[in-house]
């Protein structure tokens, strides 16, 4: 088992995110969400830097089969 980790998905905001990444974890995927909370704090800066949901390698295929599955459609599903 590898510890790196692989974006999967890029969300909207923090919600979205949030949703995303339960999502994932509702089907046995640990997922983390990555977000610039500094940049958040002033406002439009936020949206500069994306949300960027990520899992380990080994689950990369099988994180993107359930976002799919659920007709989510994040941007950086490639």
């Amino acid at each position: 088992m590898t510890d790196a980790l692989v974006e999967v998905a890029t969300a909207r905001d923090r919600f979205e995110g949030d949703l995303l990444v339960a999502l994932l974890e509702s089907e046995g995927i640990e997922a983390l969400l990555f977000v610039d909370d500094a940049a958040q704090m002033y406002g439009s800066l936020g949206q500069i830097e994306p949300v960027t949901i990520r899992v380990r390698a080994e689950d990369a295929e099988a994180a993107r089969q359930v976002l799919e599955q659920r007709d989510v459609t994040p941007p950086m599903l490639e």
